[in-house]
């Protein structure tokens, strides 16, 4: 007998091992196939619709709809909340609602100078707006450690969880706040400090996505990674040039759509099993 369930579960190992394999080569074939698309786009928009968008100020037309598009998450969240009410969600709407804030002033004071010709293109913060970009920043690893905070509420190690990603956040935080000290300065050139941002932000907040994904159910975790994957790819590409922030903006409400079916299952998950 003992030698059957020794056999029955090593098939179940190599069965559990062939899944991640054929779950691996499917997520490596859409990374390579959504690059092949991205920059089939930004082919097309930077030479067939070239035309078009010279004829507007396309940067400024990013910052406005930029400005507006994140206060979308609010209602959004608020609804999806709404077929589960829990206290704790409130968490993550309260990080949503500072993140909001926080990309209008930024964006809408972009928008703003750029309008009034104060600046020609935008690119990095400077002394002008850096409080603005700096709060985004902050914002968004609040958020982010707060939709965790809620997706492991329930959890049996949620405290080791919730410690953890704080301490990523505030070393994120950190280190970020040091390289815009040394943009202010003229100590680095304004690609490395974007390479640099980019690398603390991504992350700090791509540990959280990766434990939200890791506690989610299958039918949520695949298009939930697929859409994480796509905002990474904006940063790479950037398909639409100036107005790839946009993209990115739409990606952020898919990805909060997720989040919070993630929140939903891992709540009712825990919850069932303590009952």
């Amino acid at each position: 007998m003992s030698i059957i369930n020794t056999d029955i579960s090593i098939i179940n190992t190599n069965i559990r091992t062939y899944e991640n394999i054929l779950y691996a080569s499917l997520y490596l074939f859409f990374i390579s196939n959504l690059y092949f698309i991205f920059n089939i786009i930004k082919i097309l928009f930077t030479t067939k619709y070239a035309e078009y968008t010279k004829k507007i100020n396309t940067d400024t037309m990013c910052q406005y709809i930029c400005s507006y598009i994140h206060i979308v998450n609010i209602p959004l969240s608020i609804y999806m909340y709404s077929f589960n009410p829990d206290e704790i969600y409130l968490c993550d709407i309260i990080g949503i609602s500072f993140l909001t804030y926080a990309s209008f002033r930024y964006h809408y004071n972009l928008y703003e100078n750029l309008y009034l010709k104060k600046y020609d293109e935008y690119k990095v913060p400077n002394k002008d707006n850096i409080i603005y970009f700096y709060n985004d920043f902050v914002c968004i690893n609040l958020r982010s450690f707060l939709v965790l905070f809620c997706n492991y509420y329930y959890h049996p190690y949620s405290s080791y969880v919730s410690l953890f990603s704080g301490i990523v956040h505030i070393i994120s935080v950190y280190l970020s706040t040091l390289n815009m000290l040394q943009l202010l300065q003229n100590n680095v050139t304004k690609n490395t400090f974007l390479n640099i941002h980019y690398i603390f932000n991504i992350f700090a907040c791509g540990f959280d996505c990766l434990l939200c994904f890791m506690n989610s159910s299958y039918q949520v975790r695949i298009p939930f990674i697929l859409t994480n994957i796509s905002i990474i790819m904006t940063f790479v590409v950037e398909p639409f040039d100036k107005l790839t922030h946009v993209l990115f903006h739409v990606l952020l409400i898919i990805q909060n759509y997720y989040m919070c079916i993630s929140n939903m299952e891992a709540g009712q998950l825990y919850l069932h099993l303590e009952s």
